[in-house]
C-alpha cells in the first residue's frame, strides 16, 4: 500500500525505489529553491533479502539476519547515491540514520536499538556541503533536534522555535563544541533493552564527551546510576 497526497493506492513496487523515483520526479521539475526529505524505510527490520531492480551487484542470496541487513545496506547505499547524484555542488546535503542497529542483527542486542547505550543512540550523520571540506571528522557532540536550525543556519533566518543548537559552528570548524552534554532517554522501553537491565518505565542517559552517565528507574523515588567512557561502536 502506498500513500500520494492522501490518496491511498495498492502497489508491489520495492517501497524505496518508489520513494527515489517520487523525489528524482520533484526534483527535477522543481525550479529555484529546493528543500526535500527523504526518508527510506532501508535498512529496517524485519531483513529482508529481496533488493531493488538497480543494485546489479551478483551475490548469493542471503539467509542469516546479519547477511540480510548488510544486503538492505548495500540496497541503501546504491538508492542514496542515486538521490545524491543528482544534486549540485551548492547544494546542501544531509544524511544521518534515526536509531541504532537493530537487536536481531547487533553482537549484543540489549545494547542495540531500543537501548541507550552507544549502539542505540549513536548514529551516523554525514554532511556535504560547499562550505564543508571533504574527509574532514570531529568529535563533537550533535542532536537530531539541531537539524531545523542547520538548515537555516547558513542563510542568516531566525530558526524555528525547538530545542535544537545550530551544528553550523561546527561544519564550519571540526574543532567547535557546541554542546557539553546530550540527553537521550526511552520511555518504557518496548523489548527490554535498558541500560542496567530490569524492567523500568525508563531508561536515560546523559552523554558528554567524556562520561556517558546512565539512569535507570523504577519509579520517581529509586534509581540507579552508572557511568563509563563512551567507545566509538560498529554496526
Amino acid at each position: 500500500m502506498r500513500v500520494d497526497d492522501g490518496v491511498v493506492s495498492q502497489s508491489h513496487d520495492y517501497i524505496d525505489t518508489s520513494i527515489r523515483d517520487e523525489f528524482l520526479s520533484w526534483w527535477n521539475s522543481t525550479r529555484g529553491p529546493r528543500f526535500a526529505v527523504v526518508s527510506f524505510q532501508l535498512a529496517h527490520e524485519p531483513p529482508t533479502s529481496r533488493r531493488p531492480s538497480s543494485c546489479r551487484r551478483a551475490r548469493r542470496r542471503p539467509r542469516l539476519s546479519a547477511e540480510r541487513f548488510e544486503h538492505m545496506v548495500e540496497a541503501m547505499d546504491t538508492l542514496v547515491g542515486q538521490v545524491v547524484g543528482v544534486t549540485g555542488p551548492e547544494d546542501v546535503v544531509l544524511f544521518l540514520g534515526d536509531n541504532g542497529t537493530p537487536q536481531d542483527v547487533a553482537p549484543e542486542p540489549r545494547r542495540a536499538k531500543t537501548s541507550t547505550y552507544e549502539r542505540g543512540i549513536h548514529v551516523p550523520f554525514v554532511v556535504r556541503a560547499p562550505f564543508v571540506k571533504p574527509g574532514l571528522h570531529t568529535e563533537s557532540l550533535v542532536h537530531v533536534a539541531g537539524r531545523p536550525a542547520d538548515a537555516v543556519g547558513d542563510r542568516g533566518q531566525k530558526p524555528p522555535p525547538c530545542d535544537g543548537i545550530s551544528f553550523l559552528p561546527v561544519l564550519l570548524d571540526p574543532l567547535r563544541h557546541t554542546r557539553s552534554y546530550l540527553l537521550s532517554g526511552l520511555v518504557d522501553p518496548p523489548r527490554g533493552g535498558h541500560t542496567l537491565g530490569g524492567e523500568p518505565p525508563y531508561d536515560i542517559c546523559l552523554r558528554s564527551t567524556a562520561t556517558s552517565c546512565a539512569s535507570t528507574a523504577t519509579s520517581t523515588s529509586s534509581s540507579t546510576t552508572s557511568c563509563s567512557t563512551p567507545t566509538r561502536t560498529r554496526p
